[in-house]
């Protein structure tokens, strides 16, 4: 059975014009599609009674995808969607892993096709050569595929069609796919831009709150408004000055980490150092700061001996950002839990509420620079880069650190250390570490 394909009126163009055209489309900015459709097209007039068709390799270098084949058969090309790469998977699939040209003269009588027989037998397709498109480095990122309706080996004349063709697609491929990524590029730039205004903008305001407290309270205090200094009123005042610089010392530390992170400059300490003391340092302080809330926080039972290695100050920070935050987003009738589990690869801490959760959309954008979260909460005075500022030590201490959420049931952040990050101690003559 011979597939039928539509009429073409061949074009009266030598190879080069052909090229040109090529290049000149990809200059255009058209559509690396129709860009892909046109090669084929052109390619078809200089060798007879062919039909053409390019493969792209998809972004995780797994498989091939069709990127145009106008000539071909629609049902044929979406069946070799997702074909994969292998030395022994037709002439395309084994062009893609071996870098080389695979000619198959005929189809019926080779190994390389047998899973495929049946469907090329379906469209009269009997014969296929495939050549391998390169990038710049020289990656395979693509094939372009020559089809016969008989058994057809392509004479050097063909064969050296085909080449010049491929040299041009495969710059069309790479052009669109350089543009396709400083495309995102840009677009990721502004956002950036644009939430940096937005940060800096916040962070005015942040920062002129416990600055207008400040100058006002000690003005009172300066002039003695309320008559001589040992009026209670001043002590009342000066804990809102302390209070408010403190905040903005937080403020500006945190501008500083951003600062360090962002220049590849910060650094940590290595020390050894007891979790469960760790842990119970950070509920205090919570407790002391956050006294205005009854929220139940409970260190869940730790593995006896459990020691971590690495910076304890900056560790704490990261426990002291996880905990307020459960605090700040949790109500008064909720409870929050941090827990520890131990396994032979890693150490993760959990910390869980019982709070509001976080919308499915927001996840993504949690413990990005410049970003604040928008579930609300109490005293909500943050900079908006404790997560960004916490990811960047849990990972500079070569782990991770994930947030997990049910909207309206509550929120986990998971940090994962590696083994190289704990050990568990033993007092008895055959400890563990």
């Amino acid at each position: 059975m011979e597939a039928s394909f539509p009429a073409r009126e061949p074009l009266p163009l030598n190879v080069e014009d052909a090229q040109k055209e090529i290049l000149a489309l990809v200059a255009s900015g058209t559509d690396l599609s129709s860009v892909l459709a046109r090669t084929c097209l052109l390619l078809e007039t200089f060798i007879p009674n062919a039909r053409c068709s390019i493969m792209l390799v998809d972004e995780e270098r797994r498989y091939l995808v069709p990127g145009a084949a106008p000539s071909m058969p629609e049902e044929y090309i979406k069946a070799l969607h997702g074909l994969p790469i292998g030395p022994d998977v037709g002439s395309c699939g084994a062009a893609a892993a071996t870098g080389k040209t695979v000619i198959t003269a005929d189809i019926a009588n080779d190994p390389k096709w047998s899973s495929a027989w049946e469907l090329t037998a379906r469209f009269g397709l009997a014969a296929c050569w495939s050549i391998p498109l390169f990038d710049v480095k020289q990656r395979c990122i693509g094939t372009f595929a020559v089809y016969h309706h008989h058994p057809h080996a392509p004479p050097p004349d063909e064969l050296q069609v085909a080449m010049d063709f491929s040299n041009t697609v495969s710059i069309a491929i790479a052009w669109q796919k350089d543009r396709d990524t400083l495309l995102k590029a840009q677009i990721a730039a502004e956002a950036a831009s644009a939430a940096k205004s937005t940060f800096l903008a916040q962070m005015s305001h942040d920062l002129r709150t416990p600055l207008n407290a400040i100058i006002g309270f000690s003005d009172v205090i300066r002039v003695d408004f309320f008559g001589a200094a040992g009026a209670s009123r001043y002590r009342q005042y000066a804990g809102h000055i302390h209070a408010s610089g403190k905040l903005l010392l937080s403020l500006v530390d945190s501008l500083l980490d951003l600062s360090r992170i962002e220049a590849g400059q910060l650094e940590t300490r290595t020390e050894t150092f007891e979790l469960a003391e760790l842990l119970q340092d950070c509920l205090e302080t919570i407790q002391r700061s956050a006294s205005e809330t009854t929220l139940p926080i409970q260190i869940a039972e730790l593995p006896p001996g459990l020691e971590l290695i690495g910076d304890r100050t900056a560790i704490a920070r990261v426990i002291l950002n996880l905990l307020s935050n459960a605090v700040r987003h949790t109500p008064p009738a909720g409870s929050i839990v941090i827990k520890a589990t131990v396994s032979c690869e890693d150490l993760v801490i959990a910390c869980s509420d019982t709070g509001a959760g976080i919308p499915k959309e927001l996840i993504g954008h949690l413990g990005k620079p410049f970003l604040r979260s928008k579930t609300g909460g109490r005293n909500d005075n943050r900079s908006g880069l404790g997560l960004y500022i916490s990811r960047s030590i849990i990972e500079h201490h070569g782990g991770v650190l994930d947030i997990h959420s049910d909207e309206g049931r509550g929120t986990t952040v998971k940090i994962s250390l590696p083994a190289a990050c704990f050990r568990i101690r033993d007092t008895g003559p055959n400890a563990i570490i």
